[in-house]
């Protein structure tokens, strides 16, 4: 087993964990199930890849993926098939 520096043990081993489609936690690879999700800014503030986007580009995020959800756009690039409302 490595070792680091201070001589703690540590593991080089990774394993893939498949996230599930339904996954209610709050970190971005979560959001792609629920997507509008990340219209809400307390959402995109609770992870932090986006403190490093400017103001234009969520705007220009917003305004794209808003559209993309409206027009089923995002649903067929994520292939999910819409369901019919009774």
């Amino acid at each position: 087993m490595a070792r680091f520096d201070d001589g703690r043990a540590r593991s080089d081993r990774y394993d893939r964990r498949p996230i599930p489609f339904d996954c209610v936690d709050g970190f971005n690879e979560a959001y792609y199930g629920r997507p509008e999700m990340l219209l809400d800014p307390r959402a995109r503030s609770a992870c932090s890849a986006w403190s490093f986007v400017d103001a234009a580009g969520i705007a220009r995020f917003e305004t794209r993926l808003s559209g993309d959800l409206a027009s089923g756009r995002m649903n067929r690039l994520a292939g999910i098939r819409e369901v019919a409302k009774a």
